[in-house]
């Protein structure tokens, strides 16, 4: 693993700046993802003024958060995979890794539903994709914590 920092090493090839722009993104997807789950479920059209733009903020902003978690975890679970790999030795953490994976694939999966499915389909993924994403924070940090 020449070539990576002491931090990289330590954190199987996550680097400072990979780590801050993941929480950034992530923060600001559980933020509004708090906000758009307590908004009432009207439409835009019934709600004051004030509630439709918020809304409105919000959902470009979760878009955006999610698009951006997609490319910055890309960058960096690549060399991640590889590094953890090597490192079966964890087998507690490594399977808290994989945990928090799956957790995150039907957070995905879920989202991609609620984006394009059918209303009937919405209704009851709303649900599901506000709980995993609401808690998926903690076996992330299960699988980070030594």
């Amino acid at each position: 693993m020449a070539g990576l920092s002491r931090f990289a090493q330590r954190r199987a090839a996550w680097t400072e700046h990979g780590v801050g722009w993941l929480f950034i993104a992530l923060l600001a997807m559980w933020a509004t993802g708090c906000v758009l789950f307590a908004m009432p479920r009207e439409s835009l059209a019934e709600l004051p003024a004030w509630q439709a733009t918020a809304r409105h903020a919000c959902v470009v902003v979760h878009g955006i958060g999610a698009w951006a978690f997609c490319l910055l975890a890309g960058r960096w679970v690549w060399p991640h995979l590889p590094s953890v790999w090597q490192r079966l030795r964890y087998r507690r953490q490594w399977w808290l890794g994989v945990l928090s994976m799956t957790w995150l694939a039907a957070l995905g999966a879920s989202g991609l539903m609620l984006l394009y499915g059918g209303e009937n389909l919405q209704a009851t993924v709303s649900w599901l994709h506000w709980w995993v994403g609401a808690s998926w924070p903690l076996p992330l940090a299960a699988h980070l914590w030594r």
